[in-house]
């Protein structure tokens, strides 16, 4: 039975309401209208590049992900007349020393500071080391952080050679004790490996890979193999060096015993490398 109200308050029958319930919970659930995109999830991801030692690879492969992933973030423009913008990303870069070839040499002058106190990285800050821990811009590091608290992201980017016998024994030490070993301790997203395609197959380089990874214990790990310059041109190239990957590829996954191996044959060029970085810093993120 439906009713209506009486001028006296006093509800009759046979009246239907005037708005039907579905109506009033639509005024009180529907924001459809002018509702706002949703904000972008905040992510932390920590990854460790590591070269052989014996070229450039590895430093320019860590520095290169860092600006992509900068690239790609969403920006919040700076208070001023300048067309400047900060990334809401957080991107840090951290080295050792000594490394036989840093990725600092690889960044533009000004574009990067020491992170400041409420910055919290995972390595160790040491006053007047000559470890570099750093935070990377896209630019000049700006005067002031307009973010407003925005943070859509912090990434952790580690580059280090591949460590050698000596160090490598103390590592395994230091984590069968229970100690920090300053390389993961399983917090590693991604640890990726930057190689030549000839020393790809190098038994030795592939060997300590196994161990560190034991050491690191990364979700997953990306094997970058680059054409070697000296033979990059000659007949036949390409296909030796896609038989060298795919070699190593099968060593790699050996010796990762479980951990997901991803092979990635880089190109011959500048321009096609930093294409694939750009698309590998997207994967990094998901």
């Amino acid at each position: 039975m439906t009713y209506e109200t009486s001028s006296s308050g006093r509800a009759q029958p046979g009246a239907r309401p005037s708005q039907h319930i579905s109506s009033i919970a639509h005024l009180f659930f529907d924001n459809s209208s002018d509702t706002e995109d949703a904000p972008r999830k905040s992510v932390d991801r920590n990854f460790l590049v590591v070269g052989s030692g014996r070229d450039t690879r590895a430093p320019y492969t860590a520095v290169g992900l860092g600006q992509h992933l900068l690239d790609q973030s969403a920006t919040v423009g700076q208070r001023g007349n300048t067309d400047s913008a900060v990334p809401i990303r957080q991107v840090f870069f951290a080295e050792p020393s000594p490394v036989c070839f840093s990725g600092v040499s690889h960044l533009q002058e000004g574009s990067f500071r020491p992170p400041t106190s409420e910055e919290v990285v995972p390595w160790p800050l040491r006053q007047g080391a000559t470890a570099a821990v750093l935070r990377l811009f896209p630019g000049q590091v700006p005067s002031e952080d307009v973010s407003g608290g925005m943070v859509e992201g912090r990434f952790f980017i580690r580059h280090l050679d591949l460590p050698r016998e000596m160090e490598l024994s103390a590592l395994e030490t230091q984590a069968a004790a229970g100690h920090a070993t300053g390389v993961g301790e399983g917090c590693v997203n991604s640890l990726i490996w930057c190689v030549q395609s000839s020393a790809a197959v190098n038994l030795a380089l592939v060997g300590r890979l196994g161990r560190l990874l034991r050491v690191s214990k990364p979700m997953n790990v990306y094997l970058l193999v680059y054409p070697d310059r000296a033979k990059a041109s000659s007949k036949g190239a390409t296909e030796v060096t896609e038989a060298l990957m795919h070699r190593s590829s099968r060593l790699v996954q050996y010796v990762a015993d479980g951990i997901p191996v991803q092979p990635l044959l880089m190109g011959d060029s500048p321009q096609e490398q930093s294409i694939q970085l750009a698309s590998l810093s997207r994967q990094l993120c998901l």
